[in-house]
């Protein structure tokens, strides 16, 4: 069955974690990613969408890149991201689902940003 995981170091320790239809918890914060999901996982942000960040500004990639994954994304901000098939998620093979998401495009270099918050369902 699904386990709730809370973790307070990265990202990247909590996906290693994961087995498929796990649900991760994220606390408010800003976290540095740019990862490849290869599980079935929901990350999951505790507080409101605009509290919890996955920042991928900081690579020339996307923020999420799917990989014969379903994720679902409840209650995140994605910041950042880069890629010519995708740059705040990249969904090559598998499927997404957004419940209640905000998304902050900016170019690479600029200060200037486009906010779009979504409830889907």
């Amino acid at each position: 069955g699904a386990r709730d995981i809370v973790f307070r170091r990265g990202f990247a320790e909590a996906l290693s974690l994961t087995a498929p239809g796990d649900v991760v918890l994220l606390k408010p914060g800003v976290y540095p990613v740019n990862e490849v999901l290869e599980v079935d996982v929901t990350l999951v942000g505790l507080g409101t969408a605009d509290e919890v960040v996955l920042d991928g500004s900081t690579a020339n990639a996307p923020v999420i890149t799917l990989s014969g994954a379903d994720v679902t994304l409840a209650q995140l901000t994605l910041l950042g991201g880069h890629g010519s098939q995708g740059g705040g998620i990249n969904a090559k093979n598998g499927s997404l689902t957004l419940t209640f998401f905000s998304a902050v495009m900016r170019s690479p270099g600029t200060t200037s940003s486009t906010r779009s918050t979504s409830r889907i369902g």
